[in-house]
């Protein structure tokens, strides 16, 4: 399940959509087990400790203009945790500074800008995102992974 929740709310920080969006899923009775992509998260780590506090398999996707993210927000980035991260570049919107439109070929700038902010190399975070990755669409699939 794709959660598109970037705007969602004046505040992006804000822990109204957060609550609201968990509220939704429980009351629709989606599996605990069912895997949750937030795309484009812009939330911070109050966000972030709502969804893991669900026991849910929450990713986060982060895009690449995190040098205009609010502070709140690149905390957000750098809570994420390790297994949990995955990096879009949320193609054609949100330019990272490499013009307009954004397009894939961008990914390895978005890779650099979210490893810089989270204090590691890119080559680390493209692993841990891989895992990530397959560990999703495997879920997805009602495979074990």
């Amino acid at each position: 399940m794709m959660l598109h929740l970037r705007g969602a709310d004046e505040d992006s920080c804000s822990r109204v959509p957060t609550q609201d969006s968990i509220t939704l899923l429980d009351g629709l009775g989606v599996s605990i087990r069912a895997p949750i992509y937030l795309h484009c998260f812009l939330g911070g780590p109050t966000q972030i400790k709502l969804w893991i506090d669900t026991r849910r398999p929450v990713y986060f996707g982060v895009i690449g203009r995190v040098r205009s993210m609010l502070d709140t927000q690149q905390e957000g980035v750098r809570a994420i945790p390790q297994d949990r991260i995955l990096v879009e570049t949320d193609s054609p919107y949100l330019p990272c500074g490499v013009g307009r439109p954004m397009t894939p070929k961008h990914i390895g700038k978005v890779y650099q800008l979210v490893a810089t902010l989270r204090g590691e190399s890119a080559e680390h975070l493209a692993e841990a995102v891989t895992r990530n990755f397959c560990t999703f669409f495997a879920k997805q699939l009602g495979q074990k992974r």
